[in-house]
C-alpha cells in the first residue's frame, strides 16, 4: 500500500484551541523506572512500582509560536501567574483515510520549562522550540501506569 500516518496527518490542539498549523515539530517521552532491591543477597529479589517521568518539546514557526505564547499568557495573567507557571494539555492526532482508527496522543500538565530560538542566516524562517515539563502522556487514552477503562 506504502501509505502510513505522517506529518502531513498530523492535528495538533494545544489548551482546547481549534488545530494550529505552522508547528515544525512535536516530540514526546515517558518512562517508568522501577528500583531493584536485594535483600540479603546478590541477585535482585524485588523490584519497586517505579517513578513515572516524561517530557516533551515542540516547535514552530516564531510568529505561531509568538501568538501561542501570548494566549497561554492571557489565561495565565487570568489566574494571577505568569505563563510558566500555566499549566496547559496538547492533544496531536494522526489520522489518514483508510489507515484504520484515528492515533491519539494526549499530553497533560504541561509547563513551559525552556525556550530557545533559532534565527539564522539563509532562507530558513524563523523558528521557537519549547521544552516543556510534562505530567503524563496518554497514547490512544491508554495511561500506562494507572488502569484505563
Amino acid at each position: 500500500q506504502g501509505r502510513a500516518k505522517s506529518w502531513a496527518s498530523i492535528e495538533i490542539m494545544v489548551d482546547g484551541l481549534p488545530p494550529i498549523t505552522g508547528f515544525t515539530g512535536f516530540k514526546y517521552n515517558d518512562k517508568l523506572t522501577p528500583k531493584k532491591g536485594t535483600g540479603t543477597g546478590s541477585k535482585p529479589k524485588y523490584r519497586s512500582r517505579g517513578t513515572y517521568d516524561a517530557d516533551a518539546e515542540i516547535a514552530g514557526y516564531k510568529d505561531v509560536m509568538n501568538d501561542l505564547r501570548s494566549t497561554i499568557a492571557a489565561k495565565a495573567a487570568a489566574l494571577g501567574i505568569g505563563y510558566k507557571l500555566y499549566e496547559f494539555t496538547i492533544v496531536a492526532k494522526w489520522s489518514e483515510q483508510d489507515l484504520g482508527p484515528i492515533s491519539t496522543v494526549t499530553v497533560e500538565k504541561c509547563r513551559i520549562e525552556e525556550e530557545s530560538d533559532d534565527e539564522s542566516e539563509g532562507e530558513d524562517l524563523a523558528k521557537t522550540t519549547w521544552k516543556l515539563n510534562v505530567m503524563n502522556i496518554l497514547r490512544d487514552g491508554l495511561d500506562s501506569v494507572e488502569p484505563s477503562l
